[in-house]
């Protein structure tokens, strides 16, 4: 809710009223979903990528996980949104096949909302920092997301 309220004062007056619908819709979609709340919240690294896991390929295993200078309390769905957008739905299936998921469309679902929300944000990022290449790539990606979803 945070990211939405910002994005209304931020984002809003830098983008055409189709970007800004998208932005209402793709919330409030996701907000009246109250199952979309009832989750414990964990400890979250909020990063997870490939890029911060370290696997050795002779050992064939995962050695460790860098970069947690976004950990955060939540949902911890949420930590699956990169993994999700690198590899895809059967590589989701495969990591989680040893826990107990009772939806995994609810799950796709909340995870395709977490990376579209990744764009606003992104937005936000670029605006705080006063980066300028941060702010028109990821303006491009957030027009061309309202284009393409909303």
């Amino acid at each position: 809710m945070h990211d939405l309220e910002r994005a209304r004062r931020e984002v809003y007056p830098m983008v055409n009223v189709k970007v800004q619908e998208y932005c209402e819709n793709l919330f409030s979609g996701y907000l009246k979903r109250t199952e979309n709340f009832s989750y414990k919240p964990v400890l979250l690294h909020a990063d997870i990528s490939p890029e911060h896991i370290l696997y050795d390929e002779r050992m064939g295993e995962i050695v460790g996980i860098i970069d947690f200078g976004d950990i955060a309390i939540g949902d911890p769905d949420y930590d699956l949104m990169y993994l999700y957008a690198d590899y895809g739905n059967d590589f989701i299936y495969r990591l989680l096949e040893h826990h107990r998921v009772e939806d995994y469309d609810r799950l796709f679902e909340k995870l395709e909302f977490f990376l579209e929300c990744n764009t606003i944000h992104d937005v936000l990022i670029g605006i705080a920092y006063g980066d300028h290449e941060i702010l028109t790539d990821s303006l491009r990606n957030l027009n061309e997301q309202a284009e393409k979803l909303g």
